[in-house]
Formats: structure tokens, C-alpha cells, sequence
């Protein structure tokens, strides 16, 4: 199915309280996204896949991490390997990335190497930004949105499964004690939502999408670096048809 590529659109809130409560709301196809903004529960990390409506319901934990204060330890699941692009049993191909910024203020223009593409970075007048662009808070968001696309496009085809349209929706909370007032602690996401809507031709086969959701979390890099880095994680994947 080839959809109609879709304007990028962004909301973002001007005031900064204590806490700061903000998600992203995509739907869209591979060459588009909008994006939206209001708030996120969730404490512990865990995952959710859920059928279409034609289908039985049900909720499947795909992970569960124990997070506890920024001063104590947290348990994370063991690292995998890294991924194979070679098909050499011993050589492993790194892709490098580079971005070089360059601004005034709290503005930004970001270069990316090898891309003729620059990305617009700004920040809220409370933080002494113009809101002339996305807030580096909300990239962080928008990129765990757009790589659960991409790696999910990765394994679809590994596991024969046609997608079509997907809608993501990602929450965030985040206390900002640390980043306004200074105060000691984890500056971190205190808790990240991940909400996937996506159309298949697997209707019928819970296990396969089960299957096909678990996977696109465990290879993605943004998924893993959110997981990993202590923030409370939740997510919910359904399958609706294609």
C-alpha cells in the first residue's frame, strides 16, 4: 500500500512546571509523520501487544525491569550481540554516524555527514528559546518513534509479514528539578511510553505478532538506549488489519 506523505506538524507546551508531561502522536507512513503533545503514566518497564478487534485480547509482558532511585542499582536484561550486516561469521559492520551543530543562545542547526539535511533545534522562552523549532526533548521522543518504524520495516521482512499504515504515539515524563533548579539526581525521562498501531496481513496468528512486536523492541537502537539508560518503560503494541 503506498500512502500520501504527510506534513510534519509540532505542538509544544511554553511554560516549564515541576514536571514536565509531553508525548508524540505519529500517524504515519514511511515518508511522513505529524507530531503532538499532553502526558505519560508507567513506572515500570513493560510491553503490551494487542490484536485487532476481530481478534482474542490479550496483554503480554514482554519485559520487566526493577527501577529503583538514581542513587541505587537497576536491573537490565543482559546485552545482546550487536547485529550482523556482514555475512562473515567474524567481521561485524560498524556504520558510523556524525552530526556538527553550530548556534547562538539555546538555537541550533544540526548538519548531518553525508546528508544534505539540517535539523532545526530550538527551546522554550522559559529555557531562553524562541520556540522557533522542536525542543531537543521532543527529538528524543520523535527519534524512539521513527526507529520503532524503520527496525519494525526490518523485521516484517525477515518474517514475511506485509505492513501498512503505522500510527505511534510516545509519551514522556520528565521531573525537571534537576535540569532547572540543580538539584542532585537523575536529569533522565522518569518514565517513556511507547504506543504502536500498525496494519498487517498477520490476522489470526497472536503468536506471530507477539513475535514480530518483541523483536522490533529488542533491534531497535532507540528502544535499547531508553530501556537501558533506567527510565521506567511501558509500551503497547496492536495489530490491525492491513
Amino acid at each position: 500500500m503506498v500512502m500520501e506523505p504527510q506534513h510534519q506538524t509540532l505542538q509544544l507546551h511554553a511554560t516549564v512546571p515541576s514536571r514536565v508531561h509531553t508525548y508524540i502522536n505519529v500517524p504515519w507512513t514511511t515518508q511522513g509523520m505529524e507530531l503532538g503533545y499532553p502526558r505519560c503514566p508507567g513506572q515500570v518497564q513493560k510491553s503490551t501487544i494487542l490484536p485487532t478487534e476481530k481478534t482474542t485480547m490479550f496483554r503480554t509482558k514482554v519485559s520487566r525491569h526493577i527501577v529503583r532511585s538514581s542513587s541505587s542499582s537497576v536491573r537490565l536484561p543482559p546485552r545482546s550481540s550487536p547485529r550482523q550486516f556482514s555475512s562473515s561469521p567474524i567481521a561485524r559492520q560498524k556504520v558510523p554516524f556524525r552530526i556538527d551543530a553550530e548556534g547562538t543562545g539555546v538555537a541550533q542547526t544540526v548538519s548531518v555527514q553525508g546528508s544534505p539535511h539540517k535539523i532545526s533545534v530550538d527551546a522554550y522562552p522559559s529555557f531562553g528559546g524562541k520556540d522557533t523549532a522542536p525542543t531537543p526533548l521532543a527529538y528524543s521522543l520523535t527519534s524512539l518513534s521513527s526507529c520503532s518504524q524503520v527496525t519494525g520495516s526490518l523485521v516484517a521482512k525477515d518474517l514475511g509479514i506485509k505492513l501498512g499504515k503505522w500510527q505511534v504515539t510516545v509519551k514522556g515524563d520528565l521531573g525537571t528539578d534537576v535540569l532547572v533548579k540543580g538539584e542532585q539526581g537523575n536529569a533522565n525521562w522518569d518514565n517513556v511510553e511507547l504506543q504502536v498501531r500498525v496494519q498487517t496481513d498477520v490476522q489470526g496468528d497472536d503468536a506471530k505478532f507477539q513475535k514480530f512486536a518483541e523483536e522490533t523492541e529488542r533491534r531497535c537502537p532507540i528502544t535499547q538506549l531508553f530501556k537501558r539508560s533506567g527510565a521506567g518503560w511501558k509500551s503497547q503494541w496492536v495489530n490491525e488489519p492491513l
